[in-house]
């Protein structure tokens, strides 16, 4: 069967979903799962970017995604910042998008965020080998920053700097000094 990156079948019970893999040592061609869900495939970086998480969820040519996919690789970095920096940045997106983010790392940290944030499953720290698993809820409601991106940052900077300026340039609006 063809593999599209934008389409994917989940069950809601990770345990159903494991029972329909091959077993070890066996091969198959097709795992038969329920449905089709539409998610957000990010690859290693993509996920530190906004608009480029969020240009996945208003396009107009495809079903908005259910989900956040992260694969990942943080190998060079061993065990330092980076990885939890990168960790970090990813957890924001699945905030921001109002999606659960599955994040697989192949040497970093591995783990399940819903969409406020939080870890689902205890992360798999570097280096660590197991399998985490949990039921993810798919969600299609649309967020204020998928609609609207970063103009709510803009606008609110926009706004602390012209009081600024304006304190600046009208002392006489300052408060007096108390004595």
């Amino acid at each position: 069967p063809e593999l599209r990156p934008e389409t994917m079948t989940l069950l809601s019970d990770p345990a159903a979903v494991r029972a329909r893999f091959p077993a070890p040592g066996r091969t198959s061609d097709e795992i038969d799962l329920e449905r089709t869900v539409y998610f957000a495939p990010l690859v290693c970086y993509e996920s530190l970017f906004p608009e480029y998480v969020r240009a996945f969820f208003i396009q107009r040519q495809r079903p908005v995604p259910a989900l956040i996919i992260n694969t990942s690789n943080d190998v060079w970095f061993g065990n330092f910042i980076e990885v939890y920096q990168h960790n970090a940045g990813a957890r924001l997106r699945a905030i921001e998008m109002g999606r659960y983010m599955v994040r697989a790392n192949q040497s970093g940290l591995s783990t399940i965020f819903d969409p406020l944030g939080r870890a689902v499953v205890p992360p798999l720290q570097p280096g660590e080998r197991d399998v985490r698993a949990a039921a993810v809820p798919l969600r299609t409601e649309v967020t204020a920053y998928m609609r609207h991106g970063n103009f709510s940052v803009f606008l609110f900077t926009g706004i602390v700097i012209l009081l600024m300026v304006i304190g600046l340039c009208y002392p006489s609006l300052r408060r007096p000094p108390v004595a």
